[in-house]
């Protein structure tokens, strides 16, 4: 009946995705079939030889976890098992709780864009399992290098402390791939994570073995390294694919390619909800086996994050004409939790706890609106594409949670803890309040260099295993380049599919 509507497309018609040479070749490229289309797979599906080099990896941490890695002495046949079973009494079910978190809010936070919902999900499996075993090793290396027990080198002990510190250092590696995310292959993601779980230990085993910093939620070393860390490898590696060439196109990022559907937003969506519920798990699992520290770290996560959140939902209409945008709440309803981690088990006092959370969600939705602008390339000043936003949800919060520490710290005292909980909250007890907080403020630096040095050798890492897969250009796109389209052909790539709902 008339004219049929722009935006109604024939169920039957099938068009078939342009070929990523066409600009450049113009005519000269055949419309794709489906034998062009099986062999344009295989050719851009991870190869054997980079499956066969994950294996060796794999193999070389079994190996190395038979001769470094053995049971805690808790879990032996002669043992009363009474701490063990206080263990898995207390900080188990925390453990779940940052499980989930882990493998199913980072997963479905990151399944936002439109064509690559699966692959951030089975991506986040697979990233995070491999650096769960690899944080154990390293973390054990680096303590024992750094740590000042009487017996340097022994073998690791996992216990449920060194558990739950693996799911948190693959939690840094999951926020760095959020700022890499649909620009490289699940192999480089492995490479990414192989380098960054090294550094991760390094900085850990500096803050708290040498430095004796408080940071019991990860403000600074989880979540400000893991957004560093990515930002700074998406910007060197963006930087190395200009040079080769791939980058000089200022046409800009494909919006339509890069942004989200109803769907995936509501996945994302879902998976925000698991991280809503489950953070204060997360601030509270490891601060201390006293229930007061626990207790608190608990109630200032929830305080904090339930006025990040109402936070964004005032700012965010206000910023985009009086609606609501599903960005911010996805994230910037979250990052309350991140800037009050570093301070979570200290007497922060509620209402000093929600001034926190309002001031982070106040920061991260600005954030996040200005990431819009960065992403589209019409900020020129500032030169990255991060995709997920990780800087804006991780990062700034991060560092703001550094400097609320160091803040409540300089204002501690044995008539607040007592002197019990004042000793064992700063370790060594000849320093002073206003010496601890000058350990926390330099806690950020010494974190802000360790991201960027560990980021842009990332950054290297991957170039070079891009440049093995014989010059293609398909697997690592820039912000400036169209090549965002392989947000869709990289997933129709790893993962065998026909139809796709999303796309309808």
């Amino acid at each position: 009946h008339g004219t049929p509507s722009p935006h109604f497309h024939e169920p039957t018609a099938f068009h078939a995705p342009p070929h990523p040479l066409r600009p450049l070749l113009g005519s000269h490229i055949p419309t794709h079939t489906s034998a062009t289309q099986s062999r344009a797979s295989k050719a851009m599906g991870p190869r054997t030889s980079e499956m066969l080099f994950v294996l060796l990896l794999e193999a070389i941490v079994i190996l190395l976890y038979g001769l470094f890695v053995e049971y805690d002495s808790t879990t032996e046949t002669d043992s009363t098992g009474t701490e063990s079973e206080a263990l898995l009494r207390d900080v188990y079910p925390l453990f779940q709780d940052v499980h989930v978190m882990v493998f199913i809010g980072f997963g479905f936070l990151m399944a936002f864009l439109r064509h690559y919902g699966r692959a951030s999900v089975a991506y986040t499996l697979f990233v995070a399992s491999f650096c769960f075993q690899w944080v154990i090793l390293c973390r054990g290396f680096f303590s024992q290098l750094l740590g000042h027990s009487d017996e340097r080198w022994h073998k690791i002990p996992i216990r449920m402390e060194a558990i739950v510190n693996a799911d948190f250092g693959a939690a840094a590696v999951l926020i760095s791939m959020g700022a890499v995310l649909g620009k490289v292959s699940a192999f480089q993601l492995i490479l990414l994570g192989f380098v960054e779980v090294a550094f991760f230990a390094l900085n850990e085993a500096i803050l708290v073995e040498e430095m004796r910093v408080s940071d019991v939620g990860g403000s600074l070393v989880i979540h400000m390294f893991g957004a560093v860390y990515g930002v700074a490898c998406t910007i060197v590696l963006q930087k190395l694919m200009n040079r080769l060439g791939s980058g000089s196109s200022e046409r800009g990022v494909n919006r339509d390619r890069e942004g989200p559907t109803y769907n995936s937003d509501l996945f994302s969506l879902i998976g925000a909800v698991f991280l809503f519920l489950y953070w204060p798990s997360f601030n509270g699992a490891l601060a201390g086996n006293n229930g007061n520290a626990r207790h608190r770290a608990i109630t200032n996560t929830l305080l904090a994050i339930t006025t990040s959140t109402i936070a964004v939902f005032i700012i965010s209409p206000i910023l985009n004409k009086g609606k609501f945008k599903m960005e911010h709440i996805q994230n910037a309803t979250l990052a309350g939790a991140v800037a009050i981690g570093g301070a979570a088990n200290m007497r922060v006092y509620p209402w000093a706890a929600m001034m926190v959370g309002l001031v982070a969600g106040a920061v991260s939705v600005l954030g996040f609106h200005l990431n819009e602008h960065i992403k589209e390339g019409s900020m020129r000043i500032f030169k990255w594409h991060d995709t997920c936003g990780v800087l804006f949800l991780h990062g700034v919060p991060g560092l703001l949670g550094g400097v609320v520490s160091a803040i409540f710290a300089s204002m501690s005292s044995e008539a607040d803890y007592g002197v019990y909980l004042y000793d064992g909250q700063f370790v060594n007890a000849t320093r002073s309040a206003a010496g601890q907080a000058g350990f926390q403020l330099l806690a950020i630096v010494v974190t802000l260099v360790l991201a960027v040095v560990g980021g842009c050798l990332s950054a290297f890492v991957l170039y070079m295993a891009r440049s093995s897969r014989g010059g293609r250009t398909g697997d690592i796109s820039t912000a400036k380049t169209s090549h965002f389209s392989e947000f869709n052909d990289v997933d129709k790539t790893f993962f065998c599919y026909e139809d796709d709902v999303e796309k309808v």
